[in-house]
């Protein structure tokens, strides 16, 4: 009995809590929430967002964080920035490091497959 009480706490543990439920830190919530007062909340700012990802941003339901997405919230989300319109440094950085490897190995057939595949 005390095994199977023990497997569902530790089940638990790496679950991610929903709106409203308890927290300690931000990893507790879902990736969309923060950790407010002990209380997984909606953002109120990107700064709250930006404590568990650099990238992220608060979004309120008006904004339109992804043009591909149909999901519709009816509170404040912590999502990651737009690509396109805030393209910084290192994304500049990883596409051209992209560039470069897809440059260097398709032509030679070793690893063009893994990076130019589906």
């Amino acid at each position: 009995q005390s095994s199977s009480v023990a497997a569902g706490t530790t089940h638990r543990l790496f679950q991610h809590r929903t709106l409203g439920e308890p927290c300690t830190k931000i990893i507790d919530c879902k990736s969309d929430l923060v950790c407010r007062d002990n209380v997984c909340s909606t953002c109120l700012s990107s700064d709250e967002c930006k404590q568990r990802d650099s990238k992220r941003q608060c979004f309120n339901n008006t904004q339109n964080p992804d043009a591909f997405s149909t999901v519709v919230v009816d509170h404040p989300v912590c999502r990651h920035k737009p690509l396109i319109e805030e393209f910084e440094e290192a994304d500049w950085w990883i596409a051209f490091i992209t560039w470069a490897v897809t440059t260097l190995s398709a032509p030679t057939g070793t690893g063009g497959g893994g990076i130019l595949g589906p």
